[in-house]
């Protein structure tokens, strides 16, 4: 399952000038098939936050559940429940930039814990995630797959059928050098409109900018899902 993941969050600045910058949070999670159309959501941070109409927010522990659900399939977490009968992998794929700064925001509870576990220390039963130049997984159990993926030890069931959960980082991050994903698009001549609705010194405040305009925010957080389409473009170079 190929899906393009980016969050939207804002950071506190120092020294504060204000009290809006002492808001450190996620504001929303980006979720896109690599051919489909994008789904926005709310982090559970922002439930204490006032907001215009927009109550599509993360409700389970992994976002990848709440994408699914929106998309109309019949899906639960099982958590580690394991079937009575072995089941499939359900392969993840997960593209973005500079994933480490995402990768957390993806997760809460149990596996907000596994994925930091994982990142903390590796596991011959369940991988590794490592950040050299890039986020990326590590499988352990057979290091002549030539997939690598964590295996978060949580089952789904999909439509009546069950899956246990496996998940890779496509991290386009430093793919062509230390650059920014704006870069990377134009050297792979992607075409982003959707990043010039918000100003570079808005960006400082993005609490307020969604806050102000939901709408604009929504429009600008889903131009960034664009990775499947600049790895392809980056593999055309060569």
């Amino acid at each position: 399952m190929p899906l393009e993941v980016y969050t939207e969050f804002q950071q506190a600045h120092y020294p504060f000038l204000s009290e809006k910058e002492k808001q450190k949070l996620t504001i929303s999670v980006q979720i896109k098939p690599i051919m489909g159309e994008p789904s926005f959501f709310l982090h559970q941070d922002m439930k204490k936050d006032v907001h215009k109409g927009i109550n599509t927010f993360i409700q389970e522990d992994c976002c990848i559940v709440d994408f699914l659900k929106k998309r109309k399939y019949e899906v639960f977490f099982l958590g580690t429940k394991e079937p009575n009968t072995p089941c499939k992998l359900l392969h993840i794929d997960l593209y973005g930039f500079f994933l480490l700064a995402d990768v957390l925001r993806l997760f809460d509870k149990e596996c907000f814990d596994d994925i930091l576990n994982l990142i903390r220390n590796s596991s011959k039963e369940r991988g590794a995630i490592k950040y050299e130049r890039r986020l990326k997984c590590q499988n352990l159990k057979n290091l002549r797959f030539t997939k690598n993926f964590i295996n978060l030890g949580k089952f789904l069931q999909i439509n009546g059928h069950i899956y246990e959960i496996a998940i890779e980082f496509k991290d386009n991050f430093a793919l062509q050098g230390v650059q920014t994903y704006k870069t990377l698009c134009e050297n792979t001549t992607i075409i982003m409109e959707n990043k010039k609705l918000i100003q570079d010194t808005e960006k400082k405040h993005m609490l307020e900018v969604f806050r102000e305009n939901p709408d604009r925010f929504i429009e600008y957080a889903q131009g960034d899902l664009m990775n499947y389409h600049a790895y392809q473009g980056h593999a055309e170079l060569f």
